[in-house]
């Protein structure tokens, strides 16, 4: 799967493009996906993606959020993608995938190397 986080949110397989429902839902891709695959804590999601905002259960908005995610993985056969444990959620990487703002990092870690070398 290519997933682009710079410029506009794109997630793209073989099967066509998945669509996250919403600002939110793209948010909770971006901040999963900024995780590397590590489990980012419910808490953590909940203060950053919710913070100020006046909602009376963001526990249960978020759990909202990730069902409909889920569904939009599993539309284009991403259905292990998201997953829950140790208290937090992560976005399943393989080997396979292109994350084109991991792509920019190394192109700049290469690019200070080779400056660095000179």
């Amino acid at each position: 799967m290519r997933f682009r986080l710079l410029g506009r949110l794109e997630l793209v397989n073989a099967n066509g493009a998945v669509v996250p429902p919403g600002a939110l839902s793209r948010a909770i891709v971006g901040r999963l996906l900024l995780a590397h695959g590590a489990v980012v804590q419910r808490d953590t999601l909940v203060d950053e993606l919710w913070g100020e905002r006046e909602t009376k259960n963001p526990v249960g908005a978020l759990q909202v959020q990730m069902a409909r995610l889920r569904a939009a993985f599993a539309a284009r056969g991403g259905d292990a993608r998201l997953l829950f444990g140790h208290g937090g959620y992560r976005l399943v990487l393989g080997p396979e995938d292109e994350v084109d703002v991991l792509a920019f990092e190394a192109a700049v870690r290469e690019g200070r190397e080779h400056l660095a070398a000179e």
